[in-house]
């Protein structure tokens, strides 16, 4: 090898140990408002009074269309034989949005976190304060909807209607 190859092959060398010396580059952290994957949200789902009680809420959110991108129910409160329809719930399969519709006023929300179980919307109909999230898990779900100073909460298990 003549002296020229001798100074490229050194370079080279000296090269790459820079690169491998390096810090790595910083990764980026994960934005909080990315939208996240609602199927485990798909189902149906009864609250009890305790295990093995009487159940006294009923969530249904099933597949809209054949691409099933929308899953859509009723959060229902139930006394006794009567299911009373409380909520209309949506929410995109994708965690790009949700929707409420309360006594007819529909109120939208935005993602604004995703976390390995859930997702958390922030409302952006204007004059509607509010915030859903909901997550699940081993046959649990959680949903708490808040709007303005009501809040509502549903912690129920899988119920077999899907």
């Amino acid at each position: 090898m003549q002296i020229g190859g001798k100074i490229i092959a050194a370079a080279f060398g000296l090269a790459l140990a820079a690169c491998q010396s390096a810090p790595a580059a910083p990764t980026a952290a994960p934005n909080p408002a990315t939208p996240g994957d609602a199927s485990f949200a798909w189902g149906c789902w009864v609250a009890k009074d305790g295990p093995g009680g009487h159940i006294n809420g009923f969530l249904r959110l099933l597949k809209d269309g054949a691409e099933g991108k929308v899953y859509q129910g009723y959060l229902h409160d139930v006394r006794g034989n009567d299911m009373i329809p409380m909520l209309h719930v949506s929410i995109t399969r994708d965690g790009t949005r949700a929707t409420v519709i309360r006594s007819g006023e529909e109120i939208e929300f935005t993602p604004s976190a995703s976390t390995g179980n859930g997702l958390e919307f922030r409302s952006v109909t204007p004059g509607q304060k509010g915030s859903l999230s909901i997550s699940g898990g081993n046959d649990q779900l959680s949903l708490t909807i808040r709007l303005g100073a009501q809040i509502r909460t549903f912690e129920g298990e899988r119920d077999g209607c899907d």
